[in-house]
């Protein structure tokens, strides 16, 4: 197997995963959607512009895209990995967190930019910092997922977690999330928003591990405590308001007049 495959892909080959997009639809539209409550005028503008649409509606669009060139090397840069000191693996810069902050430097010079470079660097940098926060994004050297049971399916580490917020949350649109979710505080998103994405990403390596603790190993999800579901919709819960708010964070800096 060639060096791309070994690093990029290090959390599917740990997880044997069946399904490498990370949130599914509803997690990355869902993060889109709060991501753009939270933009400024300018920002909101800005964005509107080049993409001619909502951030929501370009949310996967590096998945749909992913094997098809001259894209297909942003296959390799959905997932970040970390070693077992949750130092982050960079190697030929397959990296989702690496990848989010240079999108992010190209994009800041967006004046001297033609409309579509800024177009391509706004759908790679919506999606990756979705990509940065799913649980399933972030492999480790030293760790294995585990499998878990909803009903008569069976759902790999991988699958779970792309999967979780329809699980956790079936009957909610990414409207109805950002009406009843998202409480933050304006100081408390402040706080959450601080550093790059590669400190993000380092953050996100120690966090991440805490998912790993949520249930024992193909734990049936029905049968759960009603305290460990809700353990599980929290932890589902804070990776995608903190993915909206820096996304949101990025695009306004961006953008600043």
């Amino acid at each position: 197997m060639n060096t791309k495959l070994k690093t990029c892909l290090l959390a599917i080959l740990l997880f044997g995963a069946t399904n490498a997009y990370g949130w599914g639809t509803l997690g990355h539209t869902i993060i889109c959607h709060v991501a753009e409550q939270h933009l400024t005028p300018e920002a909101k503008q800005k964005c509107r512009h080049y993409l001619q649409r909502t951030l929501a509606y370009h949310a996967s669009w590096m998945d749909h895209w992913r094997n098809i060139p001259p894209y297909s090397e942003t296959s390799y840069w959905h997932c970040s990995n970390a070693d077992e000191n949750n130092k982050l693996i960079q190697d030929k810069g397959y990296c989702a967190a690496l990848q989010a902050d240079n999108c992010y430097k190209v994009l800041k010079g967006y004046r001297k930019l033609n409309d579509s470079v800024i177009e391509l660097n706004l759908k790679l940098l919506i999606h990756l910092v979705g990509d940065l926060h799913c649980p399933s994004h972030m492999g480790y050297t030293d760790m294995k997922g585990k499998a878990m049971y909803v009903g008569e399916r069976r759902y790999g580490w991988h699958s779970l977690w792309d999967s979780s917020p329809l699980i956790v949350h079936p009957d909610m649109s990414a409207e109805d999330f950002y009406q009843k979710v998202d409480k933050a505080t304006t100081k408390e998103i402040k706080k959450i928003c601080k550093g790059t994405a590669q400190h993000w990403g380092v953050e996100q390596a120690h966090k991440i591990r805490k998912g790993y603790t949520l249930f024992e190993r193909n734990a049936q999800y029905n049968d759960l405590p009603a305290d460990e579901k809700q353990a599980i919709t929290e932890f589902v819960d804070e990776n995608l308001l903190k993915a909206a708010y820096r996304l949101a964070y990025m695009l306004n800096t961006i953008f600043a007049k």
